[in-house]
């Protein structure tokens, strides 16, 4: 995925349903291969920016989407983990570091659910 459509998301220049476009093959690839047990599952990362701060208000923006249905759990996580791990975002601050890897960090027996995310929302705020 391409660092700069995430950024186009978190900025609101981009909606989430052109961002789902991008994001629709690699979350289709973890869905299959999150079937197999003990799976690695690699995360293709187009670092195509530099110098982007994320913001607790964007965090909450990934948040309110998956509220609200717009996003479930596997591209929450996608999402989440692309900030994580590409060298185009920073955090602006620990607080904001620390709600992003709970977000990428659910699995099978600590799924992300509504009240998690409403505990990060509340974290932030």
């Amino acid at each position: 995925m391409k660092t700069s459509f995430l950024a186009k998301y978190l900025d609101s220049t981009m909606s989430i349903e052109d961002l789902k476009k991008y994001i629709d093959e690699p979350v289709s690839f973890i869905r299959d291969s999150s079937k197999e047990t003990g799976a690695s599952i690699p995360i293709e990362i187009e670092s195509d920016l530099s110098g982007y701060v994320v913001l607790a208000g964007q965090v909450k923006k990934i948040c309110q989407d998956f509220i609200n249905r717009r996003l479930d759990e596997v591209e929450l996580n996608y999402l989440t983990t692309v900030i994580e791990l590409s060298e185009s975002f920073s955090f602006e601050s620990e607080l904001i570091e620390d709600a992003v890897s709970i977000l990428s960090d659910s699995t099978s027996e600590n799924p992300l659910t509504n009240e998690v995310v409403m505990g990060v929302i509340r974290g932030l705020s």
